[in-house]
């Protein structure tokens, strides 16, 4: 489904979007198949097919963009479902003969969690006015939900790690409280947080190359430890850091995909 999307956005952003081949891909998508019949019995040589074709292949992305969010959001789901019985057996691991260390992690972890759900709540209590109050009240929940998580990403990769080798870190790694106000953005907004897209085509295809070379980079980072691809795969060890990596890899997907939908909406 991702290289049909693709290939449909190629199309759209094509100069000569060539009849045949969107037909094609149209057939290919499963789209409602009498519309599908009625441009194909038109023909390319009907200047309404043309047009009729554009529009169906919008809206075809419109909706295969639709079922992505909502399988996304079913994962989301089944994430959160895991995460929260996770959280409810903490209290059972507490219990163990884990070194000091480790229970504070797990401590923390426990708090963050319960932070984060409180700092959800807040944020979706702002509603979705855009007057300047409640976007940078918006922004400031969001910036302090993804240092909370980055955190947690953190305590999370110091247990996995203990219980695969026993491996500790230093105590001194508490000494500081962690405070979410203080740590730096990871990422740059998401698309949703603040992210203003140009309105200029060209400047937006700049934007677009500039997120996939960045993207290439970051997963190359991931699978080779370089930020060109190399002859054997050497992938990024498991933990805090290749986690974070991901997540970054993440954002910057749902940016670049946030930037082919405007520039599709300008065409």
């Amino acid at each position: 489904m991702e290289n049909l999307r693709e290939a449909i956005i190629q199309w759209l952003n094509s100069q000569k979007r060539d009849f045949n081949k969107g037909l094609k891909l149209l057939k290919k998508s499963g789209y409602v198949p009498q519309v599908v019949e009625h441009i194909e019995k038109r023909g390319v040589t009907d200047p309404h097919a043309q047009r009729a074709l554009t529009i169906e292949l919008r809206n075809c992305l419109r909706e295969i963009h639709k079922a992505a969010r909502t399988a996304e959001k079913a994962t989301k789901t089944e994430d959160k479902q895991q995460d929260t019985a996770f959280v409810g057996n903490i209290e059972k691991e507490l219990q163990k003969e884990y070194p000091a260390v480790i229970k504070k992690t797990l401590t923390e972890f426990q708090s963050l969690y319960q932070s984060r759900s409180i700092l959800h709540k807040e944020l979706k209590a702002i509603g979705e006015s855009n007057d300047e109050k409640s976007t940078n009240e918006r922004k400031h929940k969001l910036m302090l939900i993804d240092a909370t998580s980055r955190r947690m990403d953190i305590l999370w990769g110091i247990f996995d790690q203990y219980r695969k080798d026993a491996s500790l870190l230093e105590d001194t790694f508490f000494e500081e409280p962690f405070d979410p106000e203080k740590e730096e953005p990871a990422v740059p907004p998401a698309p949703d947080s603040g992210f203003v897209l140009p309105d200029d085509p060209e400047e937006l295809k700049k934007l677009k190359e500039n997120l996939r070379i960045k993207i290439a980079k970051a997963e190359n980072r991931l699978e080779f430890q370089t930020d060109t691809k190399g002859e054997k795969p050497n992938p990024m060890p498991e933990g805090p850091k290749r986690a974070e990596l991901v997540k970054r890899i993440a954002e910057m997907k749902k940016q670049k995909e946030a930037v082919e939908y405007k520039i599709v909406e300008l065409k």
